[in-house]
């Protein structure tokens, strides 16, 4: 094909969000909306302030006893999950590749195994 890589990231993004995204990476359904070159500086920020504020409440709350098994336990979750996603995002930056780009290189190594 005569595409470049860009070009294909615009179309998805086209086809996902109804509009044209520059550095397409992925579509978050937690934002709706997707995040692209233009945006996704924001997405690490939030994701790395909501990580931090998770941390706080968790200490203050430990820190006054306040704390239940369940809240410990689900801020937990969260918070690994959230610090997994920010070193997938992080190894990608490093990588100069897209959450979309890795996606579509392990669809197309698991169908030439």
């Amino acid at each position: 094909s005569n595409m470049r890589q860009g070009d294909l990231d615009k179309l998805k993004a086209l086809a996902t969000c109804n509009r044209c995204s520059d550095k397409f990476d992925h579509h978050c359904v937690w934002l709706n909306t997707c995040v692209a070159g233009a945006n996704y500086h924001y997405f690490i920020v939030s994701s790395l302030l909501l990580l931090l504020f998770m941390g706080m409440s968790s200490y203050h709350n430990v820190k006054k006893e306040a704390l239940s098994i369940m809240f410990v336990l689900i801020n937990s979750i969260v918070m690994v999950s959230l610090i997994i996603l920010m070193y997938w995002h992080i190894y990608f930056y490093f990588r100069g590749i897209t959450t979309y780009t890795h996606i579509q290189f392990t669809k197309e190594k698991r169908a030439k195994q």
